[in-house]
């Protein structure tokens, strides 16, 4: 029995959409390659969706052995993920690549001068629950700015190869 390529593959499966695809991401058609062999090559790398019933950061976060092989997510399911019994995540459910808003501490209460040392356990819990949403805070503000790099980047390529290839 002969195997799909990934892009057959891909074009033959419910959970990539062309359609949707093009038009949620507007670079696409302008691309000179199919909607599937760009999301191949480019879209799932920058963390873009096949279709609004699989979220690829949403089944890179859930399984870290498949981010950490560098897989293409769909792929990954078609192929495997499915007969392992590997959830997907539609993109409506999936959380949102935000930037966390900062934690304001200015509206906490001063603490009193004579504290048990349960409180002081949960203040110290606190503090260090802060510093965590602080740190997440960050990483995600980096996370961004580092998606935006990878899509101007990714757009100057796509320029490029049509440059290369006319």
């Amino acid at each position: 029995m002969c195997s799909l390529s990934a892009e057959q593959q891909i074009r033959e499966s419910s959970l990539f959409d062309s359609e949707w695809y093009q038009a949620r991401y507007s670079d696409v058609p302008g691309a000179g390659i199919s909607p599937e062999r760009h999301f191949l090559k480019y879209g799932w790398l920058i963390g873009r969706d096949p279709s609004p019933c699989f979220s690829t950061t949403a089944y890179l976060a859930r399984y870290g052995d498949v981010r950490r092989a560098g897989v293409n997510p769909l792929v990954h399911y078609l192929r495997n993920g499915q007969k392992e019994g590997r959830e997907i995540t539609p993109v409506a459910d999936a959380p949102k690549r935000t930037v966390a808003s900062k934690q304001n501490s200015s509206s906490e209460s001063s603490q009193p001068s004579v504290s048990s040392t349960n409180d002081v356990e949960k203040s110290s819990e606190k503090a260090k629950g802060q510093e965590k949403g602080q740190e997440k805070g960050r990483l995600a503000r980096q996370l961004e700015d580092t998606q935006q790099q990878l899509e101007h980047y990714f757009k100057r390529c796509q320029e490029l190869e049509l440059q290369l290839h006319s």
